[in-house]
């Protein structure tokens, strides 16, 4: 056993230290609505390219959909990041707090909330078929990767 210097035990205490703090920072991934489609015709086509486009094409086609350029749904994404605490002004000056606020463990976190959404739109009808999505909260800028990935696999979960 050493002392302060930086010896075994200073490092364990500091990396013990660091382990408690890092948790707080991870919340679940919740699914919400219901993407459940036809599933004789899974064929679809994506609304867009982006990165959060890109990881529900992923997910689609590993839930056995199968893409299409005519496909019968056109899919939508919609990808929203929001600090954890908002507040809003109304133009009558009126204050209001329409998100709870949440509270951030001790230490480094910086949390940010992270909301995507999936429409299934029928192509011949222009009809909402389904709508759904996945939530969760990061530390700072954690979607990059693969929090993306992990959200389209979460809200697709309950189709496939």
């Amino acid at each position: 056993m050493t002392g302060m210097g930086g010896g075994r035990t200073s490092r364990g205490w500091w990396v013990a230290g660091l382990a408690l703090l890092l948790p707080g920072c991870v919340a679940p991934v919740r699914s919400f609505g219901a993407l459940s489609v036809t599933p004789a015709d899974r064929t679809f086509a994506m609304a867009a390219d982006g990165a959060a486009d890109a990881a529900v094409r992923d997910a689609l086609l590993a839930a056995g959909y199968t893409s299409a350029p005519d496909g019968r749904y056109r899919v939508e994404v919609g990808l929203a990041v929001r600090a954890p605490r908002m507040d809003v002004t109304t133009g009558a000056g009126q204050d209001m707090r329409p998100l709870a606020p949440t509270s951030n463990p001790p230490g480094l976190c910086r949390r940010q909330s992270y909301v995507l959404s999936i429409a299934f739109v029928e192509r011949a009808s222009g009809r909402v078929a389904a709508r759904g999505g996945a939530v969760t909260s990061r530390c700072g800028k954690a979607a990059d990767a693969g929090l993306l990935p992990l959200l389209a696999k979460a809200a697709l979960a309950k189709d496939s």
